[in-house]
């Protein structure tokens, strides 16, 4: 498998756990293939939406040349992002994929505590 095609990358073994929703191993129904899915959160700064309006509005609604003197271009921030693994019967039954919003808050839950 040392030949992978372009663009893949190895998935170590110590990358490995146990699927998030059932909780079973990655192909205990056989399959060959599971699923590691990433969310990230981004968080509006609202301070910096602020400043960079009121430089738009002093230089008479010109964003091109408000973003030349704003301080920053940064609108957000992006939070920790949550990685799950999915095994293949899980990810291809439809409503257990309806769970992935509360399997991300308990993946939150395990990261903070």
């Amino acid at each position: 498998m040392s030949d992978l095609p372009e663009g893949c990358k190895p998935f170590d073994r110590s990358e490995l756990q146990k699927c998030a929703n059932c909780g079973k191993g990655m192909m205990h129904a056989g399959g060959l293939v599971f699923y590691e899915i990433s969310v990230g959160q981004v968080m509006v700064d609202h301070t910096a939406i602020q400043q960079i309006a009121g430089l738009e509005m002093m230089m008479g609604g010109n964003a091109a040349l408000a973003a030349v003197f704003a301080p920053t271009s940064s609108v957000a921030v992006r939070l920790p992002s949550t990685r799950l693994l999915l095994c293949d019967a899980c990810f291809s039954d439809p409503i257990k994929c309806l769970c992935l919003p509360s399997l991300w808050e308990k993946a939150g839950e395990k990261s903070e505590g």
